[in-house]
C-alpha cells in the first residue's frame, strides 16, 4: 500500500514519505518522546509551527504535515483526499516516531503497543483535517488542539461547491474562467452572505490565475474533510479526550462564537482560549499560550 521508506531532503527537518502514487511532505521539530501530528491553514507548510519549538517543548516531536497541493507535497492520486489516507499516512509517521525513539523496529514496537497515542494539532484549513483524523480513530489521541479551526460549521457555498456534482462545475468555471469571477464575487457582496474581511481574505487568494486554480485544487481535494459536530462531541465524551480551542479575538474570517458553542457541549474534557489576535494564530505574540495548552 505504501514504503515506509523516508526520503531525506536538503534540510534535517524535512523529509517526504512516498504514499502510493504521491509524495507526502513532512517538517519535524523536536525530538520529545510524545509526537504531535499537525496541519497548517490554507497556503500554509508545516513549518507556521517552528515557532513552538524551545526548552519548552522539549518533551514533544512535532511532525507537520503538508496537506495536497501545499508546499512540497505531490498528491497524484486524481482525486480527493479520505480519512483512510490520513490514517495510514498517521500510521507512516508514528511509525518512524517509534523506530526513532528507540532500537526498537517499527513493527516490533507495534507488537507490543499498538495503539501508542499521541495529540493533534490543526489550525484554520488543517484544524477541519485534524477533527477528521480524530474522528477516524479517536482512541489514540490524547490530545485535540484546534487552533480557529475551519469545520465546526459549513456555509451554502461550501456545501454547494465540493458536495454536488453541478456546484463543482460551477466552481470549476469560476476558478478557470477569469471574467466570470468578478460578477459571482460582486453579487455575493451586494446580497451580504460573506461580510467585507472574508471577501478580502478569499479575494487575497484569487488574484491571478494560478492562484485561482490552487484555490480550486486546494478546496475541491479536500471536499470529504466534512467534521460532524454531533459525531465530533459524542466521540470527545466518550473517549474523554482533552480538547482545548483557540481563537482571535479579533478574527472575522472563522469567529469563535461555534467554538464557544461547541465547547459547551463537551464539558468538562473541554476548554476555550480567546487571544488578542486575529485570525493568524501562529505568530510569537501567541507562542506562550499555544504552548501551555499543549503541554498543560
Amino acid at each position: 500500500m505504501y514504503s515506509r521508506r523516508c526520503h531525506k531532503i536538503k534540510r534535517l527537518d524535512h523529509f517526504t514519505l512516498k504514499y502510493k502514487s504521491s509524495a507526502i511532505s513532512c517538517h519535524r521539530y523536536g525530538n520529545g518522546p510524545v509526537a504531535v501530528l499537525c496541519f497548517a491553514g490554507y497556503g500554509e507548510t508545516g513549518n507556521a509551527f517552528s515557532l513552538l519549538t524551545g526548552d519548552d517543548t522539549v518533551a514533544f516531536s512535532l511532525f507537520c504535515i503538508d496537506l495536497p497541493f501545499h508546499g512540497s507535497t505531490a498528491w497524484n492520486e486524481n482525486r480527493r483526499l479520505l480519512r483512510k489516507d490520513l490514517l495510514v499516512i498517521r500510521d507512516m509517521v508514528l511509525d518512524l516516531h517509534q523506530a526513532a525513539s528507540g532500537v526498537e523496529t517499527p513493527s516490533e514496537s507495534a507488537a507490543k503497543n499498538p495503539a501508542t497515542p499521541y495529540v493533534l494539532m490543526g489550525f484554520s484549513l488543517g484544524g477541519r483535517v485534524a477533527m477528521e483524523l480524530y474522528r477516524s480513530d479517536p482512541s489514540r489521541v490524547s490530545r485535540l488542539l484546534l487552533l480557529a479551526p475551519d469545520g465546526l460549521r459549513f456555509g451554502f457555498w461550501f456545501s454547494f461547491s465540493t458536495g454536488t456534482w453541478i456546484g463543482g462545475r460551477v466552481f470549476h468555471l469560476l476558478m478557470y474562467h477569469r471574467h466570470l469571477l468578478p460578477r459571482l464575487l460582486s453579487l455575493v457582496k451586494k446580497t451580504g452572505l460573506i461580510d467585507k474581511s472574508r471577501m478580502k481574505f478569499i479575494g487575497n487568494y484569487l488574484q491571478d490565475p494560478e492562484s485561482r486554480k490552487l484555490v480550486y485544487k486546494r478546496w475541491s481535494v479536500l471536499g470529504k474533510m466534512k467534521p460532524s459536530r454531533a459525531r465530533l462531541r459524542r466521540l470527545v465524551m466518550q473517549h474523554h479526550t482533552t480538547v482545548r480551542l483557540l481563537y482571535g479575538r479579533f478574527d472575522r474570517v472563522i469567529p469563535a462564537a461555534d467554538g464557544v458553542k461547541f465547547n459547551g457541549t463537551i464539558q468538562p474534557h473541554g476548554a476555550i482560549i480567546i487571544l488578542e489576535s486575529g485570525h493568524q494564530l501562529l505568530v510569537p505574540k501567541n507562542r506562550k499560550v499555544i504552548v501551555a495548552a499543549l503541554r498543560e
